[in-house]
């Protein structure tokens, strides 16, 4: 073969994988599977069983919870104040 008919093919084929490489498909989307609820509220699932064999835990949750939930009021509160300064 001559040179330049082997060049010719070359640049062919590099064009041709160039085309179907910009067809193809560059992203996909995710689908959770059908155990996707359950992980994302594996926590809580948890929590009810543990409340459910040891009702004992669960009353001292609520309180670590109640006083969680009152640390974040007053720092929201104390936020607030240093806002409207």
């Amino acid at each position: 073969m001559n040179k330049k008919l082997e060049n010719y093919i070359i640049i062919f084929l590099l064009v041709i994988l160039i085309v179907t490489a910009a067809c193809t498909k560059t992203t996909k989307e995710y689908k959770a599977g059908p155990l996707g609820p359950v992980i994302e509220n594996a926590e809580s699932f948890g929590q009810a069983l543990g409340c459910a064999f040891a009702p004992n835990t669960c009353k001292k949750s609520k309180e670590q919870v109640e006083k969680e939930q009152e640390e974040i009021t007053k720092d929201f509160n104390k936020i607030d104040k240093e806002t409207k300064k």
